[in-house]
């Protein structure tokens, strides 16, 4: 996202991660996609009571296991990019049965970047709030290769309900994010 900084892109963001489990590693660049999210950010949309008000939409798989598309209205809190909060409506499905149903739900998304240093600590938490929850969180380090490109890596946890199975499936490992700014 964007926070103003001299140099730093204003407007539209890409970010491209990949977060696959650290028990079974894929080993090919189609197996390492089925573990991956597409976001793109609009921060500035509008200025509303002095706070930046934004556009975010997404669309993450895990394996087979589960499909998430999401959009929703993003904030940057207290106009520094240090806190980006994103609240809106997730699509998703979950389980292993193609017939499974999709689920509409509420969500969040909450991002923390430490600094505009070359290197900073980063973590983002993402939930929906429906009896078949989703949740994933994440910890790591952050490098600012340009001031419009980022590269972060950390390790991931995610868990969702999986309905047909009866089961909360667990994902751990570690996650790369590619992040640039147009």
């Amino acid at each position: 996202m964007t926070s103003g900084a001299p140099g730093e892109a204003q407007g539209l963001r890409v970010e491209m991660s990949v977060a696959p489990p650290s028990d079974n590693i894929p080993r090919t660049a189609y197996d390492l996609g089925k573990y991956g999210r597409v976001a793109i950010d609009y921060a500035h949309v509008a200025t509303l009571d002095g706070s930046r008000v934004g556009l975010s939409a997404q669309a993450l798989h895990v394996a087979h296991h589960l499909l998430l598309y999401s959009v929703g209205i993003s904030s940057d809190i207290n106009n520094d990019g240090m806190f980006l909060l994103t609240a809106g409506l997730a699509h998703y499905q979950s389980g292993n049965a193609h017939n499974e149903p999709f689920v509409d739900a509420p969500f969040i998304r909450l991002r923390y970047r430490s600094s505009e240093d070359q290197v900073y600590l980063y973590s983002e938490v993402e939930t929906t709030m429906h009896f078949r929850s989703y949740i994933s969180s994440m910890a790591g380090l952050g490098i600012r290769v340009t001031p419009i490109l980022r590269m972060i890596g950390g390790f991931h946890h995610t868990e969702f309900v999986m309905p047909t199975e009866h089961t909360t499936k667990q994902v751990n490992g570690l996650q790369g994010i590619l992040s640039w700014g147009l």
